[in-house]
């Protein structure tokens, strides 16, 4: 029996592995001070290590799984993106500042794959989109009254004036582009879980009223998010948000395809016939497109 010894090592080293991965999302939620407030609560010079710290489990969804990222269409690119990303930072002038926004964005990776892959989220995936509808409510709701005043939303400026004492306090902005961009990446979501979706056949008749007022609530929060989007006046943000609704509203409806060609069809003709592309280097100035 000696031969079965290793085997069974293996498998209590595995059984343990995924075990240790149930507690991944804490741990990346109790990094996120660290990566979201940088020289805050640690000295600059030790940023690097916050954000390595944020792939320690890692290796151990490695041994577990044989893989670091849940199944996904987006891997290849996330992967291609954190390979290049060594190269962005070596290249960078400032190496603190290079870190800072590297943490941002390894935050969020890190966030991902802890959460795709957590037990509780695989059993029920509606979870992680709620979660992710209230990470959005919060951020359409709070985002704009720590937006940089520099830039006055003059819709809600009694309000950032009400939360400017706070503000000042915790000593923290956000740019009203990098708040819209953060936006747009859950607005397409928020609209797919408020349309009716069809019934499939057989399965029994739910609490309408109930799932009606979720959808109420969902188009409320969708709203909310496309008004701070249209306030941020980005137009990159804009344009993404139009296209990421079109295609939801096609995938829905995909008979509403063939009306979008044709609308945007008619309204090239209309633009080249008018011979005005004010509208549209007005649209691409900025790098909007």
């Amino acid at each position: 029996m000696s031969w079965c010894e290793p085997l069974f090592l293996l498998v209590q080293c595995v059984m343990m592995a995924r075990r240790l991965l149930w507690w991944e999302p804490f741990w990346v939620l109790a990094l996120a001070p660290l990566i979201l407030l940088p020289g805050r609560v640690l000295p600059p010079a030790w940023q690097p290590l916050a954000v390595l710290l944020l792939f320690l489990f890692w290796p151990i969804r490695w041994l577990a799984e044989r893989r670091l990222l849940p199944p996904a269409p987006l891997n290849l690119a996330l992967s291609l993106l954190l390979l290049w990303l060594p190269v962005n930072i070596w290249a960078s002038p400032t190496a603190e500042v290079a870190w800072q926004a590297a943490g941002y964005l390894l935050l969020g990776v890190a966030f991902y794959a802890a959460t795709a892959g957590w037990p509780p989220f695989v059993a029920r995936p509606p979870r992680l989109a709620w979660l992710l509808m209230a990470l959005g409510a919060a951020l359409a709701l709070l985002g704009p009254l720590v937006a940089i005043r520099d830039q006055p939303w003059q819709l809600i400026d009694p309000l950032q004036q009400a939360a400017a004492p706070l503000v000042d306090r915790l000593g923290e902005t956000i740019n009203p582009n990098i708040l819209a961009g953060a936006l747009v990446v859950l607005l397409p979501l928020t609209v797919a879980l408020a349309l009716p979706r069809p019934k499939p056949a057989g399965e029994p008749a739910g609490a309408p009223g109930r799932r009606r007022l979720v959808q109420i609530a969902l188009l409320a929060l969708a709203a909310l998010m496309l008004g701070v989007i249209l306030l941020a006046d980005s137009r990159g943000a804009v344009l993404a948000a139009g296209a990421a609704l079109l295609l939801v509203l096609c995938l829905r409806w995909p008979r509403l395809l063939w009306g979008v060609l044709l609308a945007g069809g008619l309204a090239a003709f209309w633009l080249w016939w008018r011979g005005d592309m004010g509208l549209l280097e007005r649209l691409g100035s900025g790098g909007a497109i």
